[in-house]
């Protein structure tokens, strides 16, 4: 089915029109940012709410090291790489490569700036364009408040987070460049809340995290701290004074001084991992777990101690905050998954390298169960502030054809929940110098530029999808129940199911499939949880109704579905499968399925069981191949986002206008479109197809040439 709207029509002419329009402009503009205030929520420094920041929401990953630089200071080409001996500045000049860039350093004696040397404003100003941006509190809010002082001037609305880490210290005598830190910074302070007040460097207690074979923690995967140290409280239980020394601290420089909009924890895991050698495997001993580390019950104690500690860092915080009177201060994270204990302490998560992250595709990102944007849009505490944070590639130029196709896709799918999005340069590379047109446009030119950032305004509604019609043939039948059931297989198990077919309850008026779950599967997953196959409505598993999945091929379930209330549905077969957060109001969904290996006899399965309560289906389909983009409305204009392999076309229900680009003209054109094609992942490794167009009605009329007023 194509989803297509009725053409509209418009009609300016005049002075006096032109003006009404402005009037009108402003007025919803207004309209716009109040809708979005959230009274139990005090704004930061910014004035802006989490739910404030408009889209879309380009944010800066880079801080200056603990001396300000490069804000701080000159910033040229007069280190020389270690290596081969060329000029650089950054470690990356030294580079070709993504990553692995601390192999190659550059001996640049400017990246330790003078305490006294002066603020270097042209970097400032670059910084400060972008909508947010992350700062560590050393050196911003204790040695040098003169470079958020002088950001903040600059763009007085930009939403700073404060860039901290939840287990991982260094000693504050020997920081970059020699320098210790002074006393009652944050790095220094950090240290000390780990250490128990020992600033040396040859420290060796229980606060630092060790490996089997006696090398720091802090080699691992940048676990140094022992989050994990627990003492009994006397009445069964423990506190972990560590976890709790950590949040005062972050308390303390992030929270209490009212200089930072949010909070933003790096490394941040909730559980740990190891490997399988002894410097892969931790000293459960040596923190505090057991004497033999051999017994496998001491490992696990530690490792639920771990995700205690963890734990507890997110409620100290809460209540350090609401100390502060702010109870909502926004708080989000980065590193492994948390689990759902953290959910009404942590308002968000960020994924990193993104799309790749964990070997991961696009739908992996948005769909994969806990830890997919569009799941974590919801269930996170509120108000939602996630983030995805991509990597351009090293070998091009900022400004390459796939660099350009890669912003444009990360921001667009950003907008497409409640993320920002960071375009970072690899390993020390001045990624604060990189601009592209999607970051600020002003909407009555239509010209891209570097001062009108969240130009498209707020979402207007749900994000959805656009599905044009299907072009291959059914490989199951067709679920549309005007007929019956049409060979449609139910399972109740044990939760007192009852599937029936309504007429007219469809989003067309058509016959529908409601399916009510009375009770809860007794059967568990491994998470605890009751299992969501105790209730399953499927296609037809009897010979000729069945279909292959061949391995890499791309397929789709395009179904429409609603629920009594927002909830997730299973959907998939032995081959694929995605968790699918559904709304209370009909919509038309189309999930892609790919399988690593060829499965034989599959049939479409609709798993119900997660919740209780009423789900409703109708016109299921399942086909090769995609044929959709996601859509998202804003104030200002709509984002388009194809992540399937192929190209996909879509007729728009009215003219749109694309913006006037300087960096990347050949796609950003300014032409006025009512249908465009988005290219496929395929051509773009992995990489799909975006586009952001302006909406026409809100662009400035032509130039008045004729004053004539007389008939």
């Amino acid at each position: 089915m194509t989803t297509r709207f009725k053409k509209s029509t418009r009609s300016i002419s005049g002075v006096v029109v032109f003006f009404a329009t402005l009037i009108l402009a402003i007025v919803a503009g207004l309209l716009t940012t109040s809708r979005h205030i959230t009274q139990a929520q005090t704004p930061g420094p910014s004035g802006l709410l989490v739910d404030q920041v408009p889209y879309p929401q380009n944010f800066l990953y880079m801080f200056p090291n603990s001396t300000g630089w490069p804000m701080v200071g000159t910033v040229g080409p007069t280190g020389t790489c270690a290596d081969t001996g060329a000029a650089c500045t950054f470690n990356s000049d030294c580079c070709t490569v993504s990553y692995g860039c601390d192999q190659k350093v550059c001996n640049n004696p400017q990246k330790t700036a003078a305490a006294n040397a002066p603020l270097n404003q042209s970097i400032v100003n670059q910084f400060a364009r972008f909508a947010g941006v992350y700062l560590a509190p050393t050196p911003v809010a204790d040695t040098r408040p003169d470079i958020l002082a002088a950001i903040r001037a600059a763009n007085p609305r930009i939403f700073v987070l404060a860039y901290t880490m939840a287990h991982q210290t260094w000693c504050p005598q020997t920081p970059q460049g020699n320098n210790s830190y002074p006393s009652g910074t944050y790095y220094r302070d950090y240290y000390l809340a780990v250490t128990g007040g020992d600033p040396s460097c040859s420290y060796q207690g229980d606060g630092m995290l060790w490996m089997q074979d006696g090398s720091p923690g802090a080699d691992y995967w940048w676990m140094g701290v022992n989050i994990a140290k627990r003492v009994s409280d006397g009445q069964g239980g423990y506190t972990y004074p560590i976890a709790e020394a950590l949040a005062q601290v972050i308390a303390n420089h992030v929270i209490f001084n009212h200089q930072f909009d949010a909070l933003f924890i790096d490394v941040y895991n909730g559980s740990v991992g190891e490997g399988s050698t002894t410097h892969e495997m931790f000293d459960y001993a040596r923190a505090g777990y057991g004497n033999d580390n051999t017994v496998p019950a001491n490992r696990e104690a530690f490792k639920a101690g771990f995700a205690a500690g963890e734990l507890r860092l997110a409620t100290r915080l809460r209540e350090l905050a609401a100390q502060d009177g702010r109870p909502d201060f926004p708080i989000m994270g980065n590193g492994g998954g948390l689990e759902p204990p953290f959910d009404p302490y942590i308002n968000g998560w960020m994924h990193e390298n993104w799309p790749y992250q964990e070997g991961g595709t696009w739908y992996m990102n948005m769909y994969r169960y806990r830890w997919g944007m569009l799941h974590q849009s919801y269930q996170h505490r509120a108000p939602q502030f996630n983030s995805f944070l991509s990597s351009r590639s090293a070998t091009e130029s900022a400004t390459s054809t796939f660099n350009l196709r890669k912003s444009r896709f990360g921001l667009a799918s950003a907008s497409l929940g409640k993320a920002n999005f960071g375009f970072n340069a690899f390993e020390e590379a001045p990624n604060y110098s990189s601009w592209y047109d999607e970051y600020a446009v002003d909407i009555t030119t239509a010209r891209a530029d570097q001062t009108h950032i969240g130009w498209l305004g707020f979402p207007k509604g749900e994000v959805y999808q656009m599905v044009n019609p299907l072009v291959t043939a059914d490989l199951v039948p067709v679920g549309n129940f005007e007929q019956g059931f049409n060979g449609w297989e139910t399972y109740l198990g044990d939760t007192n199911a009852t599937f029936t077919r309504e007429a007219g309850a469809g989003p067309h008026s058509e016959y529908a499939m409601r399916i009510n779950t009375a009770n809860l599967s007794a059967i568990l997953d491994s998470d605890g949880q009751p299992v969501s196959w105790a209730n399953r409505f499927r296609s037809p598993a009897t010979v000729g109704s069945t279909y292959t999945m061949t391995t890499g091929v791309e397929y789709s379930a395009t179904f429409w579905a609603k629920a009594d209330r927002a909830r997730t549905i299973t959907l998939g077969n032995d081959g694929a499968a995605w968790i699918i957060p559904i709304t209370t109001s009909w919509k038309q969904y189309q999930i892609a399925l790919t399988s690593s290996e060829t499965k034989t006899n599959q049939s479409l399965n609709f798993w119900l069981a997660s919740s209780v309560g009423d789900v409703w289906l109708t016109d299921i389909h399942m086909n090769q191949g995609v044929t959709s983009v996601y859509r998202h409305d804003f104030d200002h204009g709509i984002i388009l986002v194809n992540p399937s392999q192929i190209s996909q076309t879509v007729t728009l229900e009215k003219t749109y206008r694309k913006i006037i680009g300087t960096i990347d003209p050949t796609t950003n054109d300014g032409s006025y479109v009512d249908q465009v094609t988005l290219p496929g992942a395929a051509t773009g490794n992995g990489i799909g197809g975006a586009l952001f167009l302006i909406d026409h009605d809100y662009l400035s009329p032509a130039p008045v040439t004729d004053l004539r007023t007389g008939s």
